[in-house]
């Protein structure tokens, strides 16, 4: 597993470029592929986020349970 500070800058750097990208995003509320993909836009961002927290907390035990639920997004 990689040191705690190397997930700590990936996951901040993951987190910051996703922010940008949303300046792109065009969303239809009527169109269903639209909504879904915003759902999962916002969840990889609140997800990511709270890694972050938490491995700057030190708190680890939690964050393989939030990368994988980022990844079955």
């Amino acid at each position: 597993m990689a040191p705690a500070e190397e997930v700590l800058v990936f996951l901040k750097e993951a987190h910051d470029g996703f922010q940008p990208l949303a300046k792109n995003l065009k969303f239809d509320k009527d169109h269903a592929l639209h909504r879904t993909l915003m759902a999962l836009y916002g969840s990889v961002l609140e997800l990511t986020s709270s890694c972050i927290l938490l491995v700057a907390k030190r708190l680890l035990p939690g964050v393989p349970v939030l990368l994988r639920a980022v990844l079955e997004a």
